[in-house]
């Protein structure tokens, strides 16, 4: 950097104001490269914290087959969800438990350019995936959905950001007694949704990860969070159940795990 003297002896103030000004933009110009280099990217609005380390998948997990349309149509039925959810036009929502987005995309067309879908994602690969997925404009033509790396704990989001959340096959609520991680990611769950918003649970009717799992232990442990029930279809498919939470408006609390 060359600076240019001025006359010392005619403009003495000139001078010295130069030099701070100088000093003082190159401070800015070492500060901006230094943040370049060392910052993290901003936040994105509603993520409460940063993100964790990335989890691994399970052994033999892949995320292609959650995307098989022929396979999970007729179990999961995504129109008729849908229609359970009740999606419209600005609401601000999460799939937790998102995998590759086969309900994520369908949820940020229905809450359209002015909503938002938070789409939580454990495993590094299918966050990748998720990730490459959310930026093509043809999938997500209102570039609505946001990937959040969540914790096996907590959903890292802010209290009272969500009208609704979706759980689809994502088994934290399937045992009787669940662990202490699964109570306290349900309380989490509990505390993002704004009073009066909703909870879907879509889940499979036998899972032979927990070979004592039945439908009613999802509906003893969302209430056991504070959660009411609003509606269960436990024939919704032949091989899945629906139960819809409802967040009261006032006067619920957290149960601690």
């Amino acid at each position: 950097m060359i600076l240019h003297k001025l006359p010392t002896i005619q403009y003495p103030d000139l001078v010295i104001w130069q030099w701070v000004a100088w000093i003082g933009l190159t401070a800015q110009l070492l500060a901006l490269g230094g943040c370049k280099e060392r910052g993290a990217p901003p936040r994105p609005p509603g993520v409460s914290a940063a993100a964790p380390q990335e989890q691994p998948p399970p052994l033999g997990y892949d995320p292609r087959k959650m995307l098989d349309e022929k396979t999970r149509a007729s179990a999961i039925r995504p129109q008729r969800a849908l229609s359970l959810l009740g999606l419209s036009p600005g609401m601000v929502v999460a799939d937790i438990g998102a995998g590759p987005g086969y309900f994520t995309f369908r949820m940020a067309r229905a809450v359209g350019p002015g909503g938002r879908v938070y789409a939580l994602e454990i495993r590094d690969s299918v966050l990748k995936l998720l990730r490459r997925r959310s930026a093509d404009r043809k999938l997500n033509p209102h570039q609505n959905v946001v990937p959040v790396n969540n914790r096996e704990d907590d959903t890292n989001l802010r209290p009272d950001l969500l009208d609704l959340a979706l759980l689809c096959e994502v088994h934290i609520c399937l045992r009787k007694k669940p662990s202490e991680d699964e109570a306290k990611m349900m309380a989490s769950i509990y505390r993002t949704i704004k009073p009066g918003g909703a909870l879907a649970v879509l889940e499979l009717k036998k899972n032979d990860q927990y070979p004592t799992y039945a439908p009613r232990n999802i509906v003893a442990n969302f209430k056991r969070v504070g959660f009411t029930l609003e509606r269960a279809e436990e024939d919704y498919s032949p091989v899945a159940v629906f139960y819809l939470f409802r967040k009261p408006r006032t006067g619920a609390a957290v149960t601690s795990p």
